[in-house]
């Protein structure tokens, strides 16, 4: 089931919908705190290529949620300049875990929802394809919140995707980046 419904064919049927100081650092390298109410996650600028941490305060605060029964973001859609450092804070106010991950390619999308299913123990991120992904937040759990610090990478299309149990065949969003 997993390969048979690619990215490209549920674009067509994905409605238009989504949107901290963050410790510089990997979700791998994240210290475990126990029942916080707020989960930090990964602080990465956007090129794969060039990684360096995080030590500015960000330029935009943008806060996307999910709700209810819903498999989406709201707001789904994000339009930021490039270059310019923003902080994400994701909010699940729904029924479900979730992650947000900003994914370079739409080609990549499939390749890393079928990575994820075998990535529990990251939150369904699938960090042995770091290079196909810009940023991404931890597990946020039913009530929980995440955030995730990156600067916007350059002028260009690029898709946001929640990778917990296939979820990332529906729960979709898009940032554009402007120069």
């Amino acid at each position: 089931f997993r390969e048979s419904f690619s990215f490209m064919a549920r674009k067509r049927c994905v409605c238009a919908s989504s949107a901290g100081s963050v410790a510089s650092r990997s979700m791998l390298d994240a210290p475990k705190k126990p029942a916080m109410p707020r989960v930090w996650s990964s602080t990465y600028c956007a090129s794969p290529l060039d990684r360096v941490h995080a030590t500015a305060e960000p330029d935009t605060v943008i806060t996307i949620r999910t709700t209810g029964y819903n498999l989406s973001f709201e707001p789904d859609r994000l339009s930021l300049r490039a270059g310019t450092r923003v902080r994400i804070r994701y909010v699940n106010e729904s029924t479900l875990g979730h992650n947000l991950v900003i994914v370079l390619h739409d080609d990549d999308i499939d390749t890393l929802g079928a990575a994820a299913y075998d990535a529990a123990d990251t939150g369904y991120v699938p960090m042995q394809h770091k290079d196909r992904m810009i940023a991404w937040t931890a597990m946020a759990s039913p009530g929980q919140s995440v955030e995730v610090e990156f600067t916007v990478p350059p002028p260009g299309t690029y898709p946001f995707v929640c990778l917990v149990d296939g979820h990332f065949n529906v729960m979709v969003g898009t940032l554009i980046s402007r120069s």
